[in-house]
């Protein structure tokens, strides 16, 4: 006998693709996070890797991390010296909304610290070999 599962079920059993990457990251985490499109193509990629296939368990990973994600997203605008380096590459306009806005890492950021949030020695040893490091 078939049993009914609702719309909300079936959208997360989905396979996770880079459009529902984009999409769970518009929904969870803060739009001024935004503010450059996340590499969808290689977050896919890297949370394949972990076993992360589906649109729920992309989902959960974020939710789970979210308030430290965004604890380490404002604390990073105390460092100085961070900031100081960025300028170079984004100028001091984006460096200044950065600051007023209270915002520091874009999503594919958060997303990579919610990896290594989750998966601590794993992550970082993938993310050094990713590196070429």
């Amino acid at each position: 006998m078939m049993t009914r599962r609702s719309a909300r079920a079936r959208k997360y059993r989905r396979p996770l693709t880079e459009l529902g990457i984009a999409r769970i990251l518009s929904s969870t985490l803060p739009k001024r996070n935004g503010y450059r499109p996340p590499n969808t193509r290689a977050l896919l990629k890297e949370v394949n890797d972990f076993g992360i296939t589906t649109e729920l368990q992309f989902r959960l990973l974020i939710l789970k991390h979210r308030r430290e994600l965004i604890a380490d997203d404002r604390a990073c605008l105390s460092s100085r010296t961070l900031l100081a380096s960025w300028t170079d590459d984004y100028g001091a306009a984006h460096i200044g909304d950065m600051k007023r806005r209270q915002y520091c890492f874009s999503w594919e950021a958060l997303v990579r610290n919610a990896l290594e949030l989750e998966f601590r020695e794993a992550y970082e040893a993938y993310a050094r070999k990713r590196d070429g490091l």
